[in-house]
């Protein structure tokens, strides 16, 4: 929401949260001095270890993400972690050529089902789906969502499509 509610010094809570930046390493612990590279790492250690957010430094991240239950991804924030604004700081997520498990450059599969438990959130991301133009066939979803409830937000992203792929020849 902008504000630093719990005076940790980030919009957030720094013990919750495992932190990823353009400087990172996905060796790295995930905290708010040694933070991830990838967003999908983050996703899955954030997921293992109990944490409840994933937060995202300004940058561009050419991978294709896995959303896990219960944890909420939010860009936007300065390198240092300490103002988040996802104009100024702009996090984008590019897709990388589509597979089963991940169709889109952002991949939400039966999640957000649980009322009960934390929401699945992205937020603050600009999202391009892969280039497929050249594949016969590849879809070029960016945020691709299956099976999923009404726990499960995309709030402040802006979101492309990317290339199709050509289609296959029909059946006489």
């Amino acid at each position: 929401d902008g504000v630093d509610s719990d005076c940790d010094g980030i919009d957030g809570e720094i013990d919750a949260a495992i932190f990823v930046a353009k400087d990172g390493g996905d060796d790295n612990p995930g905290t708010i001095d040694a933070p991830m590279l990838t967003v999908e790492a983050a996703t899955a250690r954030a997921f293992d270890t109990g944490k409840r957010d994933v937060y995202v430094a300004t940058g561009v991240y050419s991978e294709s993400v896995l959303l896990r239950d219960g944890i909420g991804v939010f860009g936007g924030y300065a390198s240092n972690f300490r103002q988040q604004n996802v104009i100024t700081f702009e996090t984008a997520i590019i897709g990388q050529d589509p597979t089963p498990e991940r169709p889109g450059a952002v991949n939400a599969i039966n999640l957000g089902n649980d009322t009960a438990s934390d929401p699945t959130v992205i937020s603050g991301f600009t999202v391009f789906g892969a280039n497929a133009a050249n594949v016969q066939s590849a879809n070029s979803y960016a945020i691709y969502v299956r099976d999923s409830g009404s726990n499960l937000a995309v709030r402040k992203c802006r979101i492309f499509g990317g290339a199709g792929g050509a289609g296959t020849p029909g059946t006489p």
